[in-house]
């Protein structure tokens, strides 16, 4: 009778156990059966739409500084007074990326900082691994493939993906970043400011030319910056920038 009492026990404690386990989670993701209403579905979709939106044109300024590039590891690279960009020009060759380069660095820039958006007064985001994939062509396209729980009280909502698409002339900048080191191939060691300028009217841009000494052991630079008259973010300038090789 005993350890028959005693198995009975230790059923109980199980039983008990579980079922707090069963309860947390529901806790946490909800109960089943229970569904977010429509308005507050929708505002969370907003919100997690215009947020997707800002760190995409957040990353095209930042990939703009760099040159095309998040993470400069690896890359051909001078760093100057703290600002770091990459060359497009070194050792008597073209180094600027293909487009497909620069939608991969945008994939990273937004896979290590859109965990911003998952905070939301009022509601609990919990977002799985997010499968990012950006095209670049006249907009910028990214699909943000993120299975999302959205909790509020004991009532949920499942989200499966979000697309965004922001007017940004990426491919553009890249096209002139390429013209100007194609002219500058032609002569190394020189600029052509009349050429610089003509390039520069035809695309409706902006082109600044700055030498540069890092000291008196390392070469000689130029830093490019061209910058679109034609789009901005929010009153911000889109800018290129890069470094040639004198």
């Amino acid at each position: 009778m005993q350890k028959r009492g005693q198995v009975t026990l230790f059923i109980i404690i199980a039983i008990v156990i579980v079922a707090l386990i069963v309860l947390v989670i529901f806790f946490q993701r909800g109960f089943p059966g229970v569904e977010l209403s429509e308005n507050d579905v929708a505002t969370v979709k907003s919100y997690l739409g215009e947020c997707f939106e800002l760190k995409t044109k957040e990353g095209i300024l930042f990939l703009g500084k760099q040159a095309g590039y998040y993470n400069l590891e690896g890359v051909e690279s001078i760093n100057f007074l703290d600002e770091q960009t990459a060359y497009y020009w070194k050792a008597e060759q073209s180094l600027v990326p293909s487009v497909d380069i620069v939608a991969n660095e945008l994939d990273k820039y937004l896979d290590d900082n859109i965990n911003d958006c998952f905070t939301l007064e009022d509601y609990d985001i919990m977002s799985e691994e997010c499968s990012i994939n950006s095209q670049i062509t006249e907009n910028v396209d990214v699909l943000f493939d993120c299975p999302i729980t959205i909790k509020k009280g004991m009532a949920t909502a499942r989200l499966e993906s979000f697309t965004t698409s922001v007017e940004a002339p990426v491919v553009k900048l890249l096209d002139v970043s390429d013209q100007v080191v194609e002219d500058y191939e032609k002569k190394p060691g020189s600029l052509c400011v009349a050429c610089i300028d003509e390039i520069a009217t035809v695309n409706n841009v902006t082109i600044k030319a700055v030498p540069i000494t890092k000291d008196i052991f390392e070469p000689e630079h130029i830093w490019f910056l061209i910058t679109d008259k034609d789009i901005k973010f929010d009153d911000k300038n889109i800018t290129w920038r890069f470094v040639v090789e004198i």
